[in-house]
């Protein structure tokens, strides 16, 4: 099959897909549907707007007592922001918020970090990209605050040196909530600002919940470091399967597919072919089967190296493995 004849095939495909598409979003529309908002509401389904990041901010903490709280374009949040007009800073002004404190300054972001998911090409790539960059940055246990672990960003030596730390969170998987943190505050600090985050609305936002998250959801404090790295290492390990997954659906994919699918998924991700002609499985499910059922293992986990309570008596314990055994000799 030659080039020109896939090409032109494409081309026809795409302008179907297209006219699905708009039709169905006219459907959809009251009053009717202009082209130009058609174009508009392509490009707020494709990259996503700042409605979603309004209401994950909504969920963050008001100023604690002692505390004061402002937007990021009042000014006054050197180190963690030189400027507030680069596209970054610019992106994170509907995310979060400054809280200040005497000499302390800490700034909290809550956003949908959403991948394109289709069975198209971008998404593909984009899902390899994003296992190579996890990869890249090294993490450190912190804290678990409403079941979501906090991990502190470890720069490289050869790195200079950042005038903030950096914590990340993430609630889901995929269809998630990254939760960040600069601070230049004490551990005490940071802890008590992220323990007032509204975990169960942030939560609801998803399309599924996670059953392991949740405002009231506590953990013992002396397990908090070894949970939150298990964690991250349970992310880096979801993160580098579904790029796997990607890799051998682009090794068995049709050509032809793939091709109709790179004109479509910026259009309507939903049409994309199984461009493998269903050889390989849909891992999607089972990526998120695992990681929630990993994760109710992790907190179980927690649960299971608390001693339970006796009444007098001498209480021997033993570790094996992971785990802390307690019996009473009484």
């Amino acid at each position: 099959m030659s080039a020109k004849y896939l090409a032109g095939l494409a081309a026809i495909c795409g302008l179907v897909i297209a006219g699905l598409d708009y039709h169905q979003q006219y459907k959809k529309s009251e009053g009717g549907l202009s082209l130009e908002s058609y174009l508009n509401s392509v490009s707020s389904r494709v990259f996503g707007d700042e409605v979603i990041d309004a209401e994950t901010r909504a969920f963050l903490p008001d100023a604690p007592d002692g505390w004061s709280r402002r937007a990021l374009a009042e000014g006054g949040n050197a180190p963690l922001w030189t400027g507030t007009s680069g596209p970054e800073a610019t992106q994170a002004a509907a995310r979060g918020w400054i809280y200040a404190k005497d000499d302390e300054i800490i700034w909290i972001e809550a956003f949908r970090n959403d991948l394109l998911k289709s069975k198209g090409v971008l998404s593909g790539m984009a899902e390899v990209s994003a296992s190579e960059i996890a990869y890249q940055q090294e993490y450190e246990g912190f804290a678990v605050s409403g079941g979501v672990g906090f991990a502190e960003m470890e720069f490289p030596s050869w790195q200079e040196a950042s005038a903030f730390r950096v914590f990340d969170g993430w609630i889901g998987f995929d269809d998630e909530i990254q939760i960040r943190v600069r601070a230049v505050a004490s551990d005490a600090s940071v802890r008590a600002l992220l323990g007032a985050i509204n975990y169960d609305g942030l939560n609801e936002i998803l399309n599924t919940p996670v059953p392991t998250v949740g405002t009231d959801v506590q953990v013992q404090p002396e397990n908090e470091v070894a949970l939150a790295a298990q964690m991250m290492e349970l992310r880096r390990a979801m993160v580098q399967l579904r790029a796997e997954s990607a890799k051998e659906r682009n090794l068995n994919s049709d050509e032809a597919a793939q091709l109709i699918n790179s004109f479509v998924e910026n259009i309507a991700p939903g049409a994309t072919l199984d461009a493998t002609g269903d050889d390989v499985p849909d891992y999607d499910a089972l990526i998120q089967t695992t990681y929630r059922s990993a994760l109710i293992l992790i907190m179980e986990n927690d649960r299971s190296q608390q001693a339970p309570a006796t009444e007098g008596g001498k209480l021997t314990c033993k570790t094996v493995g992971t785990r802390k055994l307690c019996r009473s000799d009484d």
